[in-house]
């Protein structure tokens, strides 16, 4: 398997028509800026990603019974590379939960009860 840099793994033929475009630069920070703007902050992060590691063997087992060989070597190809991008901690899978502020909550609360 080719050494993997995390930039490459968009570029990568097998991985985006397998698995589509992957934008690998949405850090937790850049989704707690754009929820900043919706007036939300974060408040929990859990990383599930060795949660999700068995999926990968599960997707492999899956494509091999396709009719079309080129279509498992290149989906076979992009998810032994996403697994193994993520066993190096170079993609992860985490659930976000964002807080509404108190002033849209009330603002809300407000005009619900105006109806």
């Amino acid at each position: 398997m080719p050494y993997l840099d995390p930039s490459t793994l968009s570029a990568d033929e097998a991985i985006r028509r397998s698995y589509g475009q992957i934008d690998l630069s949405y850090s937790v920070s850049r989704y707690s800026e754009l929820a900043a703007v919706a007036d939300m902050t974060l408040a929990a992060e859990t990383d599930i990603t060795a949660n999700t590691l068995p999926t990968y063997a599960f997707l492999q087992k899956c494509i091999e019974s396709s009719p079309l060989p080129e279509e498992v070597g290149m989906f076979a190809r992009a998810t032994g590379r996403l697994k193994k991008a993520s066993r190096k901690g170079l993609l992860g899978c985490k659930i976000l939960l964002f807080n509404k502020a108190r002033s849209l909550r009330a603002g809300i609360a407000s005009a619900q009860r105006n109806r």
